[in-house]
Protein backbone atom coordinates (compact mmCIF):
# COMPACT_ATOMS: atom_id res chain seq x y z
CA UNK A 1 0.00 0.00 0.00
CA UNK A 2 1.09 3.64 -0.75
CA UNK A 3 1.81 5.66 1.99
CA UNK A 4 0.23 8.72 0.26
CA UNK A 5 -1.69 10.15 3.79
CA UNK A 6 1.09 12.90 4.15
CA UNK A 7 0.13 14.24 0.66
CA UNK A 8 -3.03 14.29 0.98
CA UNK A 9 -3.59 17.78 2.75
CA UNK A 10 -1.27 19.18 0.44
CA UNK A 11 -2.72 17.54 -2.52
CA UNK A 12 -6.37 18.15 -2.80
CA UNK A 13 -8.16 20.62 -4.88
CA UNK A 14 -4.81 21.33 -6.87
CA UNK A 15 -5.09 20.57 -10.60
CA UNK A 16 -3.14 18.93 -13.20
CA UNK A 17 -3.05 18.94 -16.96
CA UNK A 18 -1.90 16.16 -18.95
CA UNK A 19 -1.05 15.86 -22.53
CA UNK A 20 -0.23 11.85 -23.86
CA UNK A 21 -2.82 10.75 -21.39
CA UNK A 22 -3.37 7.49 -23.26
CA UNK A 23 -0.05 6.49 -23.78
CA UNK A 24 1.73 3.63 -21.31
CA UNK A 25 2.75 6.15 -18.81
CA UNK A 26 -0.02 8.61 -19.33
CA UNK A 27 -2.59 6.03 -18.70
CA UNK A 28 -1.76 4.68 -15.19
CA UNK A 29 -0.19 8.07 -13.90
CA UNK A 30 -3.85 9.71 -14.63
CA UNK A 31 -5.88 7.50 -12.28
CA UNK A 32 -3.03 7.65 -9.80
CA UNK A 33 -2.74 11.01 -9.75
CA UNK A 34 -7.01 11.16 -9.10
CA UNK A 35 -6.58 8.37 -6.06
CA UNK A 36 -3.84 10.69 -4.28
CA UNK A 37 -6.50 13.65 -4.73
CA UNK A 38 -5.17 15.64 -7.67
CA UNK A 39 -8.21 17.18 -10.32
CA UNK A 40 -6.44 15.88 -13.59
CA UNK A 41 -7.75 17.27 -16.88
CA UNK A 42 -6.67 15.52 -20.12
CA UNK A 43 -5.81 16.82 -23.24
CA UNK A 44 -7.07 14.76 -26.24
CA UNK A 45 -7.05 14.86 -29.78
CA UNK A 46 -10.76 14.07 -30.22
CA UNK A 47 -13.55 16.81 -30.83
CA UNK A 48 -16.42 15.40 -30.15
CA UNK A 49 -18.01 13.81 -26.93
CA UNK A 50 -15.50 15.45 -24.83
CA UNK A 51 -15.33 14.40 -21.01
CA UNK A 52 -16.11 16.43 -18.07
CA UNK A 53 -11.93 16.48 -17.78
CA UNK A 54 -10.82 16.45 -21.18
CA UNK A 55 -9.87 19.24 -23.09
CA UNK A 56 -9.61 19.46 -27.00
CA UNK A 57 -5.93 20.11 -28.82
CA UNK A 58 -4.67 19.51 -31.85
CA UNK A 59 -0.72 20.63 -31.12
CA UNK A 60 0.22 20.89 -35.30
CA UNK A 61 -2.48 23.30 -35.50
CA UNK A 62 -1.62 25.71 -32.53
CA UNK A 63 -1.46 25.78 -28.17
CA UNK A 64 -4.53 24.39 -26.31
CA UNK A 65 -6.41 26.72 -24.78
CA UNK A 66 -6.17 26.15 -21.35
CA UNK A 67 -7.77 29.31 -19.71
CA UNK A 68 -10.94 27.10 -19.88
CA UNK A 69 -9.83 25.05 -17.00
CA UNK A 70 -9.08 28.02 -14.32
CA UNK A 71 -6.16 27.68 -12.29
CA UNK A 72 -3.88 25.15 -13.20
CA UNK A 73 -1.19 23.95 -10.33
CA UNK A 74 0.67 21.99 -13.22
CA UNK A 75 1.30 20.54 -16.66
CA UNK A 76 2.57 16.74 -16.81
CA UNK A 77 3.72 16.47 -20.81
CA UNK A 78 4.23 12.87 -21.58
CA UNK A 79 3.32 13.29 -25.95
CA UNK A 80 5.59 11.25 -28.35
CA UNK A 81 5.74 8.38 -30.35
CA UNK A 82 6.84 5.16 -29.57
CA UNK A 83 11.05 5.17 -30.83
CA UNK A 84 10.80 1.11 -31.10
CA UNK A 85 7.95 0.96 -33.70
CA UNK A 86 9.53 0.70 -37.28
CA UNK A 87 12.98 1.29 -39.21
CA UNK A 88 14.46 4.55 -38.38
CA UNK A 89 14.43 6.28 -41.64
CA UNK A 90 15.31 9.83 -42.17
CA UNK A 91 11.36 10.29 -42.54
CA UNK A 92 10.58 8.34 -39.23
CA UNK A 93 13.44 9.92 -37.58
CA UNK A 94 11.46 13.73 -38.33
CA UNK A 95 8.30 12.56 -37.16
CA UNK A 96 9.82 11.06 -34.22
CA UNK A 97 11.54 14.30 -33.51
CA UNK A 98 8.54 16.59 -34.39
CA UNK A 99 6.13 14.66 -31.98
CA UNK A 100 8.15 15.87 -29.09
CA UNK A 101 9.24 18.84 -30.23
CA UNK A 102 6.11 20.20 -31.94
CA UNK A 103 3.83 19.44 -28.62
CA UNK A 104 6.13 20.44 -25.83
CA UNK A 105 6.62 24.11 -27.55
CA UNK A 106 3.30 23.75 -28.23
CA UNK A 107 2.40 23.69 -24.49
CA UNK A 108 5.00 26.39 -23.20
CA UNK A 109 3.03 29.14 -24.85
CA UNK A 110 -0.18 27.93 -24.02
CA UNK A 111 1.01 28.22 -20.32
CA UNK A 112 2.72 31.53 -20.90
CA UNK A 113 -1.27 33.09 -22.14
CA UNK A 114 -2.31 31.57 -18.63
CA UNK A 115 -3.45 34.85 -16.03
CA UNK A 116 -1.87 32.29 -13.05
CA UNK A 117 0.97 30.53 -14.44
CA UNK A 118 1.46 26.69 -13.08
CA UNK A 119 4.17 25.98 -10.54
CA UNK A 120 5.68 23.35 -12.40
CA UNK A 121 6.13 22.25 -15.76
CA UNK A 122 7.48 18.05 -16.24
CA UNK A 123 8.27 16.90 -19.25
CA UNK A 124 9.33 13.83 -20.36
CA UNK A 125 13.11 13.03 -22.05
CA UNK A 126 14.78 9.39 -21.95
CA UNK A 127 18.55 8.34 -20.13
CA UNK A 128 18.92 8.12 -24.48
CA UNK A 129 20.21 11.81 -23.76
CA UNK A 130 23.61 9.73 -22.37
CA UNK A 131 23.68 7.42 -25.56
CA UNK A 132 26.16 4.87 -24.91
CA UNK A 133 28.39 5.43 -22.06
CA UNK A 134 29.76 1.78 -20.83
CA UNK A 135 30.17 1.40 -17.28
CA UNK A 136 30.72 5.16 -16.91
CA UNK A 137 28.09 5.91 -13.75
CA UNK A 138 25.77 8.94 -14.91
CA UNK A 139 23.89 11.26 -13.17
CA UNK A 140 22.30 14.23 -14.31
CA UNK A 141 25.08 16.15 -14.85
CA UNK A 142 27.03 13.87 -17.20
CA UNK A 143 27.75 14.49 -21.00
CA UNK A 144 24.89 14.15 -23.74
CA UNK A 145 25.96 11.51 -25.90
CA UNK A 146 26.27 11.49 -29.77
CA UNK A 147 23.36 9.54 -30.70
CA UNK A 148 20.04 9.84 -32.76
CA UNK A 149 18.04 9.46 -29.45
CA UNK A 150 20.86 12.06 -27.92
CA UNK A 151 19.81 14.96 -29.75
CA UNK A 152 16.14 13.90 -29.68
CA UNK A 153 16.08 14.45 -25.83
CA UNK A 154 18.54 17.17 -25.78
CA UNK A 155 15.99 19.29 -28.07
CA UNK A 156 12.97 18.02 -26.28
CA UNK A 157 14.57 19.14 -22.83
CA UNK A 158 15.13 22.29 -24.22
CA UNK A 159 11.55 22.73 -25.40
CA UNK A 160 10.30 22.38 -22.39
CA UNK A 161 12.76 25.12 -20.36
CA UNK A 162 12.98 27.74 -22.60
CA UNK A 163 10.81 30.66 -22.64
CA UNK A 164 8.24 29.46 -19.83
CA UNK A 165 7.32 32.40 -17.21
CA UNK A 166 9.95 32.83 -14.14
CA UNK A 167 7.60 31.48 -11.56
CA UNK A 168 7.05 28.15 -13.34
CA UNK A 169 9.51 25.32 -12.54
CA UNK A 170 11.02 22.90 -15.09
CA UNK A 171 11.52 19.48 -14.85
CA UNK A 172 12.02 17.22 -17.76
CA UNK A 173 12.08 13.50 -16.62
CA UNK A 174 14.94 10.98 -17.98
CA UNK A 175 13.08 7.57 -17.60
CA UNK A 176 14.46 4.23 -18.24
CA UNK A 177 12.80 1.28 -19.15
CA UNK A 178 9.50 0.99 -17.15
CA UNK A 179 8.73 -1.64 -16.20
CA UNK A 180 4.91 -3.29 -16.42
CA UNK A 181 3.32 -6.38 -17.85
CA UNK A 182 0.56 -3.81 -19.27
CA UNK A 183 3.34 -2.73 -22.15
CA UNK A 184 6.29 -1.36 -22.97
CA UNK A 185 9.54 -3.43 -23.55
CA UNK A 186 8.64 -5.89 -20.40
CA UNK A 187 5.41 -6.86 -22.24
CA UNK A 188 6.84 -7.46 -25.72
CA UNK A 189 9.99 -9.99 -23.93
CA UNK A 190 7.26 -11.71 -21.61
CA UNK A 191 5.91 -13.83 -24.59
CA UNK A 192 9.43 -14.62 -25.59
CA UNK A 193 11.15 -15.59 -22.26
CA UNK A 194 8.00 -17.74 -21.01
CA UNK A 195 8.57 -19.77 -24.28
CA UNK A 196 11.68 -20.72 -23.56
CA UNK A 197 13.88 -18.68 -26.20
CA UNK A 198 14.63 -15.54 -24.17
CA UNK A 199 17.47 -13.80 -25.24
CA UNK A 200 20.58 -11.43 -24.74
CA UNK A 201 21.59 -8.55 -27.14
CA UNK A 202 25.23 -8.71 -28.28
CA UNK A 203 27.92 -9.32 -25.80
CA UNK A 204 25.49 -8.44 -22.61
CA UNK A 205 27.88 -6.48 -20.33
CA UNK A 206 25.71 -3.34 -21.72
CA UNK A 207 24.20 -1.62 -19.02
CA UNK A 208 20.01 -1.62 -18.64
CA UNK A 209 18.48 1.40 -16.34
CA UNK A 210 15.02 0.40 -15.56
CA UNK A 211 12.44 1.34 -13.32
CA UNK A 212 9.19 -0.21 -11.87
CA UNK A 213 6.24 1.67 -12.60
CA UNK A 214 4.86 1.98 -9.22
CA UNK A 215 8.37 3.69 -8.32
CA UNK A 216 7.81 6.01 -11.49
CA UNK A 217 4.18 7.10 -10.73
CA UNK A 218 5.32 7.29 -6.81
CA UNK A 219 8.70 9.65 -8.36
CA UNK A 220 6.31 11.90 -10.33
CA UNK A 221 4.21 12.35 -7.08
CA UNK A 222 7.22 13.65 -5.11
CA UNK A 223 8.51 15.79 -8.29
CA UNK A 224 5.47 17.46 -8.44
CA UNK A 225 5.46 18.02 -4.23
CA UNK A 226 9.30 18.26 -4.05
CA UNK A 227 10.38 22.27 -5.07
CA UNK A 228 14.12 21.09 -4.96
CA UNK A 229 13.70 19.46 -8.27
CA UNK A 230 14.67 21.53 -11.24
CA UNK A 231 16.00 20.39 -14.84
CA UNK A 232 17.08 17.21 -15.91
CA UNK A 233 15.66 14.06 -13.21
CA UNK A 234 16.93 10.67 -14.02
CA UNK A 235 13.81 8.39 -13.57
CA UNK A 236 15.49 5.06 -12.80
CA UNK A 237 16.03 2.64 -10.00
CA UNK A 238 19.33 2.82 -7.87
CA UNK A 239 20.52 -0.33 -9.19
CA UNK A 240 20.95 -0.92 -13.38
CA UNK A 241 22.17 -4.06 -14.14
CA UNK A 242 23.83 -5.70 -17.76
CA UNK A 243 21.00 -6.72 -20.48
CA UNK A 244 23.15 -10.64 -19.40
CA UNK A 245 21.88 -9.86 -15.71
CA UNK A 246 18.65 -8.82 -17.03
CA UNK A 247 17.96 -11.65 -19.63
CA UNK A 248 18.97 -14.43 -17.00
CA UNK A 249 16.45 -12.42 -14.03
CA UNK A 250 13.48 -12.35 -16.43
CA UNK A 251 13.95 -16.17 -17.33
CA UNK A 252 14.30 -17.05 -13.92
CA UNK A 253 11.34 -15.27 -12.64
CA UNK A 254 9.04 -15.55 -15.98
CA UNK A 255 9.71 -19.52 -15.76
CA UNK A 256 11.89 -19.14 -18.98
CA UNK A 257 14.30 -22.02 -19.19
CA UNK A 258 16.53 -20.61 -22.12
CA UNK A 259 18.40 -17.53 -22.46
CA UNK A 260 20.44 -17.57 -25.69
CA UNK A 261 22.69 -14.46 -27.05
CA UNK A 262 21.61 -12.49 -30.42
CA UNK A 263 24.95 -11.30 -31.76
CA UNK A 264 25.31 -7.77 -32.27
CA UNK A 265 25.52 -8.19 -36.09
CA UNK A 266 22.08 -9.94 -36.13
CA UNK A 267 20.33 -7.14 -34.21
CA UNK A 268 21.88 -4.43 -36.33
CA UNK A 269 20.55 -6.42 -39.36
CA UNK A 270 17.30 -6.44 -37.97
CA UNK A 271 16.66 -3.39 -36.41
CA UNK A 272 18.95 -0.98 -37.61
CA UNK A 273 20.00 2.23 -35.93
CA UNK A 274 17.11 2.00 -33.43
CA UNK A 275 18.71 -1.58 -32.24
CA UNK A 276 22.21 0.03 -31.78
CA UNK A 277 20.96 3.00 -29.68
CA UNK A 278 18.37 1.17 -27.58
CA UNK A 279 19.62 -2.42 -27.17
CA UNK A 280 23.30 -2.20 -27.85
CA UNK A 281 24.30 1.12 -25.81
CA UNK A 282 25.07 1.21 -21.95
CA UNK A 283 23.76 3.57 -19.63
CA UNK A 284 24.52 2.96 -16.16
CA UNK A 285 22.07 5.56 -14.77
CA UNK A 286 21.90 6.72 -11.08
CA UNK A 287 18.91 8.68 -9.54
CA UNK A 288 20.84 11.17 -7.84
CA UNK A 289 18.24 14.04 -7.42
CA UNK A 290 15.61 11.88 -6.23
CA UNK A 291 17.49 9.93 -3.68
CA UNK A 292 19.35 13.40 -2.97
CA UNK A 293 15.56 14.68 -2.35
CA UNK A 294 14.28 12.00 0.35
CA UNK A 295 13.19 9.95 -2.49
CA UNK A 296 12.15 5.79 -1.23
CA UNK A 297 12.60 3.27 -4.16
CA UNK A 298 10.07 0.65 -3.25
CA UNK A 299 12.16 -1.56 -6.09
CA UNK A 300 15.58 -1.18 -5.40
CA UNK A 301 16.37 -4.95 -7.13
CA UNK A 302 15.29 -5.71 -10.29
CA UNK A 303 14.61 -9.46 -8.82
CA UNK A 304 12.38 -7.80 -6.24
CA UNK A 305 10.95 -5.50 -9.28
CA UNK A 306 9.71 -8.17 -11.44
CA UNK A 307 8.45 -10.63 -8.92
CA UNK A 308 5.87 -7.72 -8.02
CA UNK A 309 5.05 -6.95 -11.52
CA UNK A 310 4.67 -10.38 -12.87
CA UNK A 311 3.19 -11.72 -9.41
CA UNK A 312 5.77 -14.28 -8.59
CA UNK A 313 6.76 -14.30 -5.07
CA UNK A 314 8.83 -17.15 -4.87
CA UNK A 315 12.34 -17.96 -7.04
CA UNK A 316 11.67 -20.50 -9.74
CA UNK A 317 13.33 -23.55 -8.95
Amino acid sequence: KLDLESHMPLIQGRKVVVSGASGLIGSALVPFLQTCGYKVLCLVRHKNNLGENEIYWNPYAGEPDLSCAGKIDAVINLNGLDISRGRWTQEHKQRIMDSRIIPTRMLVKAINRLQHAPSVFISASATGYYGDAGNIALTEGSDMGDFFISRLCHHWERAAAVDLPDTTRPVQLRTGIVLTPAGGALKRMLPVFRAGAGERFGHGRQYMSWISMEDLLRAVLHILNENRICGPVNLTAPNPVSNAVFSRTLAAVSGGKLVFPLPESIVKILWGQMGRETLLASARVKPEKLMSTGFSFRHETLMQALREMLGKYRQNR
